[in-house]
C-alpha cells in the first residue's frame, strides 16, 4: 500500500506537466490543465477548490495518490492550503506543493521556481529514494520506541538551485571587479523532519530502577535536520575547491584565488504567531567548539491513551483501558570540523551558526610563514601557491548538512494555527593570494579574503493545532469480529451518521479512545465523539461530558454504554448500527486495532 515514490513515469509526466504549467500560466492556463489531466493518470492535480467537488480527497490521500497543489493562483491558494493541512497536518506555501502519504507521515516537496524539465527531473530524482518503506520498520534505521501509527512525521524538502556567489577578483586597492566563483551552480537541499504529537499527563515508575518518567498534557512539534535522518545533501557550493590565477604576469607578480567555500552557515526556526502561543522548550545543539564530536539521540516522550496488548492471544489489538509513554527521538550526531557552533536561540525562535571564524585564523592558511608574520618570502622565480587549500575541508564547499533540533509545545486546548519559518543562508568566502616583488630577487607572498552573503532561503508553514495528528490517543479502528467472511469497521460519515463499512485504510474509520472520559473520538472532525441518538442510532457530535458519549469496549468484545452495561452496539432491523439489548442476536463484537491516519 505504501509503495515508493519512485515511478519513473511519474517523474517524467510530472516534470513535463509542471514545466508546461509554469511557462504560460496566464494565456494557456486552461490548455495546460487539460494537458496535465491527460498526463497524470496516477497523480491528482488541484488547481482550485472546484477540483474537489466530485472526489473524496481523503480517500485519494489514503490510497497513496501523489497530490499536487498548484498554488500560483492567489484566489485559490488559501483554500487549497487548508485542504493540504487536513491531509498532512502542515500547510505550506509555494508555486507547487507535492504531497504523498508514507508509512511515517506526509512527505512534502515544495517547488518555488521550476524553470526546466531537467531541473524538475533532478529535484524529483534526488527525492526518489527518500521515502519510507514498511520494510524498514523495526530495523536500526528507526528508533524502535517510536510509534509510527500515532502522531505524524512530515518531511519538507527545502530546495534552491543555480545560486551565485560574486566576490572580488583582486584585493588591490581600487579594483572592485567581481566574478561568480560558484558559476551559478551552488545549491541547497535540506530535508526537515517535523514530528507532531499530542500528549496526556502520565507518571511511569520503572519497577527495576525506580526511575520516574513524567509526561505532560500538551501538543508538541519537533523540527529536526540531521544527515543521519535523511537531512538531504545540504549546502553545496562547488564540486571541487578551486585554486588558480585571476591574473598572472610572472611568478613574482600574480594574483591567485582559492574558493569558493563557506565561512559561515546560518539556520533558524521562527515562530511567527505570538498571539497563538507555542513555546520553544528545547533547542539542540548548544554551543560547541571546533573539532568536536557529538553523538546523541534527541527528542521527546509523550503520553497516549491506549496500549498494545501483550498476550499472544490478543495479537495486535489495543488495550483501551491502558496508557503508554512513547519516545520520539531523532539521531542528531555530528562533527564540527573546523567550525564552532553557536546557539543563538531566544524567546520562541531557535537559531544556530556554524562559524569558521576565518578572519581570526587567516594566516594559518598560508603555505608557510616567515616567523610569526602573516606572509612569507620567496625567490622571484618561486612558483609556490600562497594558500594551502588542503586546510579547507569538504564541508566548507562540497556538502554540508547540519544537525539541529527545536521542540515547541502548545497547550492541550490550543486552537487555530501557528506560522513557522524555517530558513538558512551561507556566507561564502574566497582567499585572494598576492605575490609581488619585494626587493632584489625576493617576492612577498600574502593573502586576504573577500566574502559574500547569499540571500536568505526561507519557507513558511502552518501548524493547525486542531489537527488529529496532535491528539493524545492511540489511533485505532473498531473492527467487527462477529463474522469471518465480512470485515467491517465502524465508520464516521461526512453527514455525521455512524455506520459500519468494509474496512479500509480510511480516515473515516480511524478513532481515538480517551480512557479518562470514556469517549471514542473520530479523526474525521475535531472534538467530535461517538454519540447515542434519541432513536438509538449512532452519530458523531461535539464532545462533552454527557453520558450518551461514554463507552467501554468490554472484555467480551462488546461496545457498551459506560453507565448501562445492558446496552451494547449492534444492528437494528434495518441493518444499521444502533444500541441493542445485551444478549440479543443483534449484538456485534468488536476489537480495537492500530490504525494510521
Amino acid at each position: 500500500m505504501y509503495h515508493k515514490f519512485n515511478n519513473s513515469l511519474f517523474f517524467l509526466s510530472l516534470s513535463l506537466a509542471i514545466a508546461t504549467g509554469c511557462a504560460k500560466f496566464e494565456k494557456e492556463g486552461i490548455k495546460n490543465q487539460q494537458s496535465l489531466s491527460s498526463k497524470l493518470s496516477h497523480q491528482l492535480l488541484l488547481t482550485s477548490i472546484d477540483d474537489l467537488k466530485n472526489i473524496n480527497i481523503f480517500e485519494k490521500y489514503d490510497e497513496n495518490k501523489v497530490i499536487i497543489f498548484d498554488l500560483r493562483n492567489n484566489s485559490n491558494s488559501e483554500k487549497l492550503m487548508s485542504i493540504m493541512g487536513q491531509l498532512g497536518g502542515v500547510q505550506i506555501s509555494g508555486n507547487y506543493v507535492i504531497i504523498k502519504k508514507t508509512i511515517e507521515g506526509a512527505k512534502y516537496i515544495v517547488l518555488q521556481d521550476a524553470n526546466t524539465n531537467e531541473e524538475l527531473n533532478n529535484i524529483l530524482r534526488l527525492n526518489e529514494n527518500k521515502n519510507y518503506d514498511e520494510k524498514k520498520i523495526g530495523t536500526k534505521k528507526f528508533n524502535t520506541a517510536k510509534n509510527f501509527m500515532n502522531g505524524n512525521a512530515v518531511n519538507i524538502a527545502l530546495i534552491r538551485r543555480n545560486l551565485k556567489c560574486p566576490m572580488r577578483i583582486y584585493y588591490d586597492n581600487g579594483y572592485n571587479n567581481t566574478r561568480d566563483y560558484c558559476n551559478s551552480n551552488a545549491f541547497l537541499e535540506l530535508n526537515y523532519k517535523i514530528d507532531m504529537s499530542g500528549s496526556k499527563e502520565l507518571l511511569k515508575v520503572d519497577d527495576k530502577t525506580g526511575d520516574v518518567t513524567r509526561t505532560e498534557n500538551g501538543k508538541y512539534v519537533m523540527i529536526t535536520v540531521s544527515p543521519l535522518e535523511e537531512g538531504g545533501t545540504g549546502w553545496h557550493l562547488a564540486e571541487e575547491l578551486g585554486q588558480g590565477y585571476n591574473w598572472w604576469q610572472s611568478w613574482a607578480n600574480r594574483r591567485e584565488f582559492v574558493g569558493p567555500f563557506a565561512n559561515k552557515y546560518e539556520f533558524w526556526i521562527k515562530h511567527l504567531t505570538p498571539e497563538n502561543k507555542a513555546s520553544l522548550i528545547e533547542s539542540f545543539p548548544q554551543n560547541t567548539n571546533p573539532e568536536s564530536i557529538v553523538v546523541e539521540s534527541h527528542g521527546m516522550t509523550v503520553g497516549l491513551s491506549g496500549n498494545l496488548k501483550a498476550s499472544e492471544e490478543a495479537g495486535g489489538s489495543v488495550d483501551l483501558g491502558a496508557s503508554i509513554q512513547v519516545t520520539d527521538r531523532r539521531d542528531v550526531s555530528f562533527k564540527t570540523q573546523e567550525y564552532s557552533v553557536e546557539n543563538g536561540s531566544y524567546d520562541d525562535n531557535a537559531s544556530w551558526v556554524w562559524d569558521s571564524k576565518l578572519d581570526n585564523k587567516i594566516c594559518d592558511f598560508l603555505t608557510r610563514r616567515d616567523f610569526n608574520f602573516c606572509y612569507f618570502s620567496g625567490a622571484l622565480w618561486d612558483s609556490t601557491w600562497t594558500t594551502n587549500k588542503n586546510k579547507i575541508s569538504a564541508i566548507g564547499y562540497k556538502s554540508f548538512t547540519p544537525s539541529f533540533q527545536a521542540i515547541y509545545k502548545a497547550d492541550q486546548y490550543a486552537l487555530g494555527t501557528s506560522t513557522f519559518e524555517i530558513g538558512t543562508r551561507a556566507t561564502t568566502s574566497v582567499i585572494l593570494g598576492t605575490v609581488i616583488p619585494a626587493g632584489m630577487l625576493v617576492s612577498k607572498f600574502f593573502i586576504n579574503t573577500d566574502s559574500y552573503i547569499l540571500p536568505q532561503i526561507t519557507q513558511k508553514f502552518n501548524i493547525d493545532w486542531t489537527s488529529p495528528y496532535l491528539s493524545p490517543e492511540q489511533n485505532i479502528r473498531l473492527q467487527n469480529i462477529s463474522e469471518i467472511k465480512k470485515t467491517n469497521c465502524i465508520t464516521a460519515n461526512q453527514d455525521g451518521l455512524v455506520t459500519q463499512e468494509e474496512c479500509k485504510k480510511s480516515r473515516e474509520q480511524v478513532w481515538g479512545y480517551d480512557n479518562d472520559e470514556k469517549q471514542f473520538k473520530t479523526r474525521m472532525k475535531y472534538n467530535s465523539c461517538l454519540t447515542l441518538g434519541s432513536d438509538n442510532s449512532l452519530y458523531i457530535n461535539n464532545c462533552s461530558m454527557n453520558n450518551d458519549q461514554k463507552w467501554v469496549l468490554n472484555t467480551e468484545g462488546y461496545i457498551q454504554l459506560y453507565l448501562d452495561r445492558t446496552k451494547v452496539v449492534g444492528i437494528n432491523s434495518k441493518g444499521q448500527l444502533a444500541i441493542t439489548s445485551a444478549g440479543s442476536r443483534r449484538n456485534l463484537k468488536f476489537d480495537a486495532f492500530q490504525a494510521q491516519l
